[in-house]
């Protein structure tokens, strides 16, 4: 009898044993199932938000971006205005220095031309002179 009791405890602990087994093994099923499903879900979650962020951060790029090229297109028009402006300037002043050159040499022809005038009539007020004391020492005024 003894041994029909222990043999009968034996198998019911073993299958008290199976059956905590079976519970063990279905509970930690469950238990992987559902953090599986979480972590999936919290996977989703934080894709979902990178993907929000990153389509944020793309959208505000673009902006900066746009601006950039608008600020380098402005730059670039008043670069050109100002290389425009000053080739006018240079054209300007290069017309201006032929102006003064021919000015100077009008200067230089005119100052020559005076120079000879004033030669010719410095020599005709000497003739006059000599012919006026010629004539005072003729008429004895001398």
């Amino acid at each position: 009898m003894k041994d029909d009791l222990t043999n009968h405890f034996d198998k019911r602990f073993q299958e008290v044993e199976q059956h905590f087994d079976k519970k063990f093994q279905e509970t930690k099923q469950d238990l992987e199932n559902h953090f599986d499903k979480r972590f999936q879900e919290l996977e989703q979650r934080f894709d979902k938000r990178f993907q929000e962020a990153e389509d944020r951060l793309q959208r505000h790029m673009n902006v900066l971006i746009e601006e950039m090229r608008s600020t380098v297109q402005l730059v670039t028009e008043q670069h050109s205005s100002l290389v425009e402006r000053m080739d006018r300037l240079e054209t300007r002043m290069d017309q201006m220095e032929a102006q003064f050159r021919v000015s100077i040499t009008s200067q230089n022809l005119f100052q020559k031309q005076l120079a000879q005038l004033l030669s010719k009539h410095e020599n005709r007020f000497d003739e006059h002179d000599y012919r006026v004391k010629e004539i005072e020492v003729y008429l004895g005024l001398n």
